[in-house]
C-alpha cells in the first residue's frame, strides 16, 4: 500500500477496515472511481470510507439489518407453527410416513401379482381353450386387485 492515502482501491479499503473485499465493493456501488491503478479502481478515500462505514452503521455493523432479520425469524417461526398445525390436522403428512406407506403398498402389490401364476397355473395347465385360460387369469387379477383395494393406507400414515 502506498503512503498516499487520498486514493484507495477496494482491496486497500478492505485491508484497512477489516471488511471483506466483496462487501467493500458492494458498498462502493454508485461511487465513481477517480482513476485506476493498473486494473484496480481508485476511489477518493474520504468518500469511499464514508460509504463503507455509513452502510456498516445502517446495517448494525455486520452487514445485517436487525429489523429485517427479526422479521425473517418471526416469519420462519410462524411457518413452522403453521406446518406443525397442518401435521396435527393431518393436512400435511411427513415424507418419511408417506414413503413407508408407499413401500408397504408396493410390497403388497408385488406379492399379489407374483402369486397369480402360482394360483392360476394348476387350473390353466389342464385347459385347452385360450378363452378359458384368459378368464381364469382375469379372475385371479381381479381378485388380487380387490385385495389391494382393501389396504388401509390411513393406518400406515
Amino acid at each position: 500500500m502506498s503512503t498516499d492515502l487520498t486514493h484507495l482501491t477496494p482491496n486497500q479499503i478492505a485491508t484497512m477496515t477489516g471488511i471483506a473485499p466483496q462487501t467493500v465493493t458492494k458498498r462502493l456501488v454508485g461511487l465513481e472511481p477517480v482513476g485506476r491503478n493498473g486494473r484496480a479502481r481508485l476511489y477518493d478515500s474520504r468518500k469511499a470510507l464514508a460509504m463503507v462505514f455509513e452502510a456498516r452503521l445502517r446495517t448494525g455493523g455486520d452487514g445485517l439489518n436487525l429489523q429485517e432479520e427479526q422479521a425473517r425469524s418471526a416469519a420462519a417461526r410462524a411457518d413452522k407453527i403453521e406446518m406443525e398445525n397442518d401435521v396435527q390436522r393431518r393436512n400435511l403428512i411427513p415424507a418419511e410416513r408417506i414413503t413407508k406407506a408407499l413401500e408397504r403398498v408396493f410390497a403388497k402389490s408385488r406379492s399379489k401379482l407374483l402369486s397369480i401364476p402360482t394360483r392360476a397355473a394348476p387350473v390353466v395347465a389342464l385347459m385347452d381353450n385360450a378363452a378359458e385360460v384368459q378368464a381364469v387369469l382375469l379372475d385371479n387379477v381381479a381378485e388380487a386387485l380387490r385385495e389391494l383395494e382393501e389396504l388401509d393406507l390411513e393406518s400406515d400414515i
